[in-house]
C-alpha cells in the first residue's frame, strides 16, 4: 500500500503547520529515515517573482514550518530552484518571501545549475539537471496545487521540471510541443530523479484554477496533500480537481514509474471520492480533451477551427521577459510599440510567455468556435 495524507487548513499559519507536521512526521517515523542524512534540500515551486497571495509559488509559511522542524533535528538546510524565464533569481527569492525564510533559519540558497549539472537522456535526447539534488543527502519536494496551460495540471511531478537549469527549460519546449510528449518527458524526468526525494508536500491551501500556472485565479482549496510518492499525491490532487487522471500522461506514467496502483493507495475515506465543486478547468482542457473525442481524419480541420494562442492585454509593462523566454523567438519588440508582437506562424503554443509573465499581461485568446465549445472563460 502507498500511504497518502491530507491535512485541512483554513489559512497559512506557520505555527499551525509546524504542529501538524511535527505530529505527522513522528507518526510516520520520518526522522528515523533521516537519521544518517545531514544535508536536506528543499525544492519549492519558485516559478518567478510572484507575491505569495498570487498563489503561483509555494507559500513561505509551509517552508517556514518545514525548516523549523529540520533545524530542531540539526539538519543542514539547502533550498533551491531555477526560476522560469529570465527573471533574476534574487528578485524571485525576495518577492515570494522564501528568501526571508531561508535567512531566518540560515539555509543555503541555491540557484540550480551554478554547482554543476548532470546529463540525463530521454529517448536519446540529452538534457541537464542540477547536480545539487545528487549532492544533498535527501530532498523534499514542496510543490504548488495549480492548473497548467500546457500540461493541464501541475503539482509534485511537474515541480521537478525546475531541476532543469535556467532557459534550458524553455528550449525543451521546442522538442516536446504538446501535452502528451511533454507529459511523457516530465514523467521520465521524475523517474530518473525521484530517488533523491524522500517526501512530497503539495501546497493546496490556496491553489490556482483557470489559466494557470501563473495567470489563473487563486482558489481556496484548504488542503495539503503529502506522501513519499509524488505520483500518488498528483493522482489524488487531479481527481479532486475534476480531472480524469487517465487522460494526463504525466500522471499515468509517473504512477507506472513508481509502481503505484490507484487501488492500492491508502487514504482516509473522506478523500477517496472527494471532489471540489466547479473548479475552472475550461482553459486548460481547451484543446487536448476536445481533440481526444475526434476521429483522426477530422483533427486537421478542427485544429483550424479550434484556434487558441497567446495575446497581450493592457497590463504589459514592456519588461520583455516574454521576448527572452520564447523558445522559437516568435516574439519581437519594436521600439515605440505598446507591447511586443507574436508571430503566430512561429508560435508553437507552449505558453512559456503566458507562464513566465509576472504582470498577467498575456492571456489565451480563443477563436469564436472555441468560445462556442468551451465558453469565454
Amino acid at each position: 500500500m502507498t500511504k497518502l495524507f491530507v491535512g485541512e487548513f483554513k489559512e497559512y499559519d506557520a505555527q499551525e503547520l509546524y504542529e501538524y507536521f511535527k505530529e505527522h512526521f513522528e507518526t510516520i517515523n520520518f526522522w528515523e529515515k533521516l537519521k544518517d542524512k545531514k544535508t536536506i534540500l528543499l525544492k519549492p515551486n519558485l516559478l518567478g517573482a510572484f507575491a505569495p497571495e498570487r498563489a503561483v509559488t509555494t507559500h513561505p509559511a509551509i517552508v517556514d514550518a518545514i525548516m523549523q522542524l529540520l533545524s530542531e533535528h540539526d539538519k543542514e538546510i539547502w533550498i533551491g530552484d531555477s526560476p522560469g524565464g529570465t527573471v533574476k533569481p534574487q528578485k524571485a527569492w525576495r518577492v515570494t518571501g522564501l528568501g526571508a525564510i531561508a535567512e531566518k533559519y540560515g539555509a543555503k540558497v541555491i540557484q540550480f545549475g551554478e554547482n554543476g549539472v548532470r546529463t540525463l537522456s530521454n529517448n536519446g535526447e540529452e538534457y541537464p539537471v542540477t547536480e545539487d539534488i545528487f549532492n544533498a543527502d535527501a530532498c523534499i519536494n514542496l510543490c504548488k496545487y495549480k492548473t497548467h496551460s500546457m500540461a493541464r495540471y501541475t503539482g509534485a511531478v511537474k515541480n521537478l521540471y525546475g531541476l532543469i537549469p535556467g532557459l534550458e527549460k524553455v528550449t525543451l519546449h521546442t522538442r516536446y510541443t504538446n501535452m502528451n510528449s511533454f507529459g511523457e518527458f516530465v514523467a521520465d524526468l521524475y523517474r530518473q530523479t525521484k530517488d533523491c526525494f524522500i517526501y512530497h508536500i503539495l501546497d493546496g491551501i490556496v491553489g490556482m484554477e483557470g489559466e494557470g500556472p501563473s495567470s489563473g485565479n487563486p482558489r481556496d482549496f484548504g488542503v495539503i496533500i503529502h506522501s513519499e510518492k509524488g505520483s500518488a499525491v498528483d493522482y489524488l490532487a487531479t481527481k479532486m480537481m475534476g480531472f480524469d487522471w487517465h487522460e494526463l500522461p504525466m500522471i499515468a506514467r509517473a504512477l507506472h514509474h513508481d509502481g503505484v496502483l490507484p487501488s492500492r493507495i491508502e487514504v482516509d475515506d473522506k478523500w477517496k471520492d472527494f471532489l471540489f465543486e466547479d473548479v475552472d478547468l475550461a482553459a486548460v482542457n481547451l484543446r487536448s480533451k476536445f481533440m481526444s473525442l475526434l476521429p483522426n481524419r477530422t483533427e486537421q480541420v478542427m485544429t483550424k477551427l479550434m484556434k487558441y494562442y497567446p495575446a497581450f492585454n493592457e497590463k504589459c509593462r514592456l519588461c520583455k521577459i516574454c521576448v527572452k523566454s520564447c523558445p522559437e523567438q516568435a516574439i519581437k519588440y519594436t521600439k515605440g510599440d505598446k507591447h511586443p508582437e507574436i508571430d503566430l506562424n512561429k508560435c508553437i503554443r507552449c505558453m512559456c510567455c503566458h507562464e513566465f509573465c509576472p504582470y498577467e499581461a498575456i492571456y489565451i485568446h480563443k477563436s469564436f468556435f472555441t468560445k462556442l465549445v468551451f465558453g469565454d472563460r
